[in-house]
């Protein structure tokens, strides 16, 4: 059976400073809403999931391995599994992303604390 949500309805967590997240995980996937303040700048890291990233606002660049690749809003990039990678947004201006993974990442599959 289909659901419907709204991201506006969706708690919104801050994982760390400047960047905000929504999450909405379905039976294989999850999506996550992400909001990055300007000059906001994450730390290299792999995963074993696939992971899909939509650059809906901004831009960005998007380090994959010793590759980097500059994003611009409406931009979309497939990062594999285990490959190391970060998202830096460029500019003063705000950047939003969209992203999948699957499978679910396990830190998803239990309750928020």
């Amino acid at each position: 059976m289909a659901e419907i949500q709204n991201w506006s309805t969706i708690r919104k967590v801050v994982p760390r400073p400047g960047v905000s997240q929504r999450v909405l995980l379905g039976k294989q996937c999850m999506m996550a809403l992400n909001e990055f303040a300007p000059g906001t700048s994450g730390k290299l890291h792999s995963h074993p999931q696939e992971q899909l990233v939509f650059l809906m606002e901004g831009e960005a660049d998007l380090v994959l391995g010793n590759q980097t690749l500059a994003m611009k809003a409406g931009d979309v990039a497939v990062v594999a599994s285990d490959v190391p990678h970060t998202l830096q947004v460029k500019g003063t201006k705000a950047c939003t992303s969209l992203e999948i993974f699957s499978p679910i990442p396990d830190k998803f599959l239990s309750p928020p604390k």
